[in-house]
């Protein structure tokens, strides 16, 4: 019992002196409340990796292989990619309450950020949408806004994914997979939704899409209201994509 109740005291003292790289064990991290709780709870935790195969754990210890995530990833999984065509399709369903499919574009984007914001309590890792550029088109459109309005929605959508609101006072690690690039075969076959329905293949899109890609670009460049940078989303471009170095 008297070991126990130093072995906690000491997790205590390590949170509270940041004495270990744990405490911060990444650049997403900060310090508080949920932080400290994470921290206690992942070094409780970390006492039951003999689930982890025994000459596993032996060649972790040893160097010669690395479990990633430890100890997450003895319970959840890592990193994911998410198909938001299903999202549009369903709405946003949560343990607590249930949204109707997006029929407009500030919808659209409270979906995808608080989507994105409750699979990361589900995952150790990064949660990916492909093509939102795309799927954005047809709210986009029914919308009919301009540059300036569509840039002050996904200014909306970069800072609510950037707050703090992942356990241990992180922010979600969230990717945007840019598909500007995307073969003919897709534009043509996989279809926009809006108000839940498929309307029109994504290729119909191709303008409003720029729009949601310059309006992303912009935001990242300008940063908060302090000029700091935003980490997330991460956006994944396609170098080869003509339309990115031939459009201005």
């Amino acid at each position: 019992m008297a070991e126990e109740l130093k072995a906690n005291q000491d997790i205590v003292k390590e949170y509270a002196k940041w004495s270990t790289l744990d405490v911060l064990e990444n650049a997403n991290r900060y310090p508080g409340p949920t932080g400290f709780f994470a921290f206690v709870m992942e070094k409780r935790l970390m006492e039951y990796v003999e689930l982890i195969p025994k000459e596993y754990l032996i060649s972790h210890h040893k160097g010669n292989i690395y479990i990633h995530k430890l100890p997450y990833s003895l319970y959840i999984p890592y990193c994911t990619g998410h198909s938001i065509s299903k999202l549009l399709e369903m709405g946003l369903k949560t343990p607590t309450i249930s949204s109707r499919p997006a029929r407009h574009f500030d919808t659209f984007v409270d979906h995808v950020a608080n989507y994105l914001i409750t699979m990361q309590h589900y995952f150790s890792g990064a949660q990916a949408l492909s093509s939102v550029e795309w799927y954005a088109g047809p709210f986009i459109r029914k919308d009919r806004l301009n540059e300036r309005e569509v840039e002050q929605q996904i200014q909306r959508l970069v800072f609510n994914l950037n707050y703090p609101s992942r356990i241990g006072m992180q922010t979600p690690f969230t990717n945007f997979t840019i598909t500007l690039d995307a073969p003919k075969k897709m534009l043509d076959g996989d279809y926009a939704i809006y108000n839940g329905k498929r309307v029109a293949p994504l290729g119909k899109y191709e303008e409003e899409a720029k729009k949601f890609v310059v309006a992303l670009a912009r935001v990242l460049q300008h940063g908060d209201e302090k000029g700091q940078p935003f980490t997330f989303p991460i956006p994944t471009l396609m170098t080869t994509a003509k339309m990115l170095w031939d459009d201005p």
